[in-house]
């Protein structure tokens, strides 16, 4: 099968989801922001994981992002989830964050975020996580 010109319908997911796709939203930088960052990745994640056998793989998804996103809410005003996915793996950069470091917190969002991730660093000022597509 071809792939579809880019003039068809822009809410077929076939054309929102190649590989140049980049999803942003910029929120402020409080606790009660990350419900936003649980809805934005949750409509991101699922036109990628389609079927009933997904949704943990969403639901994990969405814990991770949310529980890396707490990692932004101090040191900055508003903080920014960059969602980019690709064919095998989907991408997400949070920034501006400080630090990605364990703490004495029970359960640890830095334990959490590392064992759901394939990969998780800290690049400058982001957050830059990994995830492979199932």
């Amino acid at each position: 099968m071809s792939p579809k010109p880019l003039a068809a319908d822009q809410g077929d997911p076939a054309i929102a989801f190649r590989p140049a796709s980049e999803f942003r939203i910029t929120i402020p930088a409080e606790a009660g922001s990350l419900f936003f960052v649980r809805l934005f990745v949750g409509a991101v994640a699922r036109p990628l994981a389609v079927g009933d056998e997904n949704e943990q793989w969403i639901d994990e998804l969405k814990l991770l992002v949310t529980e890396a996103a707490s990692f932004a809410l101090e040191g900055s005003e508003s903080f920014s989830v960059v969602l980019r996915p690709s064919e095998a793996a989907l991408e997400c950069r949070i920034s501006p964050v400080t630090s990605f470091e364990p703490s004495d917190m029970k359960p640890d969002p830095f334990d959490l975020v590392t064992t759901l991730a394939s990969s998780a660093e800290l690049v400058g000022s982001d957050l830059v996580l990994t995830v492979a597509v199932e």
